[in-house]
This record gives structure tokens, sequence and C-alpha cells, in this order.
């Protein structure tokens, strides 16, 4: 992906999250840097994983290398207040989860000629997700093992793992 492409998901996806408070330090400036820098990393290691070096990477595994830097990151703080809501205290997770699945959905789209760049998706409008025999919502079920794998201190998705999420959610989307 291009500095152009990563450039427009920023400002169409990312850059909405500004009224978030940002860990001490992190500037969205520096946010936006080092998010670029965890994606090329990933994408590295994805391409060492592929078996034809030359190609490029799909686009569920963009998704997931920049879920994971956004996952690595942690550029949200966890308010603690007395009642914190879930999205408060799953902002960072969140934002990755919602992230890729924009990610799959722009490139699938904009392949097939229907994407206008210029648009802002409401995700709840372009994927039906899967239903659960819990009875939870799947994408708060997968943002609570985003959140588990943090606060297990190994703070590291399996990137193979997570982009096969992202290719399995691409049979819910509704167009």
């Amino acid at each position: 992906m291009e500095q152009k492409t990563f450039d427009q998901i920023w400002e169409n996806q990312i850059a909405r999250t500004n009224s978030l408070a940002l860990r001490k330090g992190v500037t969205y400036e520096s946010f936006k840097k080092k998010l670029f820098k965890e994606y090329e990393k990933e994408r590295i290691i994805f391409h060492k994983l592929m078996f034809n070096k030359d190609s490029l990477i799909d686009r569920h595994k963009i998704a997931a290398s920049i879920s994971i830097g956004i996952l690595n990151i942690i550029p949200f703080i966890t308010l603690h207040t007395n009642q914190p809501t879930k999205q408060d205290r799953l902002a960072n997770e969140i934002l990755a989860l919602h992230t890729g699945i924009y990610i799959v959905y722009v490139f699938r789209n904009d392949e097939a000629g229907n994407f206008d760049r210029s648009k802002v998706y409401d995700l709840n409008t372009i994927i039906n997700f899967p239903n659960q025999a819990s009875g939870e919502q799947y994408p708060l079920q997968t943002l609570k093992e985003f959140y588990n794998e943090r606060c297990t201190n190994t703070n590291k998705l399996g990137n193979l793992f997570l982009a096969n999420i992202y290719f399995l959610l691409e049979q819910y989307f509704t167009d």
C-alpha cells in the first residue's frame, strides 16, 4: 500500500476518532507515523510468508497489518472513571477492528469500481455480522478477544490469524 492510500484510510477512518483522549506523549501526527511504520513491519512479515514474494499482499492482510499496528501502539488512554463504558475500555480495540473491516471493504469495492473515496462509510450498514450461538454480538466478542490478548501481556495477535478473521468477515458484506 502506498503512502497516498494510507493517507486516505487515515483521513476517512482513523482521523475521525480525534475526540478520543490520546495517551501522554502521543499526538495524532506521531500516531500516524508510528502506524505506517507498524504497517510496513507487518507487511514485510507477510511477504516473507508468501509463496509468490513478488506479488502484493491481499487486502485482508493489509487490514490485519494496520489493526495489529493500532493494537501495538495503543494510542488511546482507557478512561478510569467509576463507570467507564465499553467504548472507553475498548477504544483501541474498536478502532483496530473497525479500521480493518473498513480497509477490506474499501479495497474490495475499489477493485469493482464501486468505491467513492470521498464518502465516509458506516460500518453498521456495510456488514451483517455473523450470529453467535451465545447471543453476544460478534463485534463485541471479537473486541473482548483483542482486549484479553492485550491484558495477558502477550500483546501479539498472530498476523495470519487476524488476516483470516478479515478474510472470513468479507463474506458478510451486504453488497
